[in-house]
């Protein structure tokens, strides 16, 4: 589901969001990659965005029990992704270290890399969200905090 807007002042702002049926698909990546790009930045690109997207929702496949849920919100100015799966208990998403002949355990890294910022909360009643900004968040719509 995409969802196009204008905040006060005339800024754009754009929600995506996609549940688990769509998630193993990966049909995602091309629709989310569409909404990016109708909503130009000098601060984030679609492909940084898309990528750090498919890291989080790798991560909740692989070590969360799947991913429930994957939202992208922002602006022109910023981007908010957020994927949740049903894994509360687990251990606390982090990069690990990896050798150089490794060909899995980069994901977290990346998203370190290409985000300002990045962590996880607690979803009651069960399971966790990660998240990623991106650029700046402006919370005056209230849903990308």
């Amino acid at each position: 589901m995409s969802v196009p807007g204008a905040l006060a002042g005339g800024t754009a702002w754009f929600l995506y969001e996609t549940t688990t049926a769509a998630l193993p698909q990966w049909s995602w990546r091309r629709e989310l990659a569409t909404v990016l790009e109708e909503v130009p930045s000098p601060t984030w690109s679609a492909d940084d965005v898309v990528l750090v997207a498919g890291e989080l929702v790798a991560n909740a496949v692989e070590h969360g029990g799947g991913a429930h849920r994957l939202r992208v919100t922002g602006t022109q100015l910023g981007v908010l992704v957020e994927v949740r799966d049903p894994a509360e208990d687990g251990p606390k998403p982090q990069p690990q270290p990896v050798s150089l002949e490794s060909e899995r355990g980069r994901g977290l890294s990346i998203v370190g890399a290409l985000a300002d910022e990045w962590g996880w909360r607690p979803e009651p009643p069960d399971g966790k969200a990660v998240w990623a900004r991106i650029g700046q968040i402006d919370d005056e719509r209230g849903d990308a905090a």
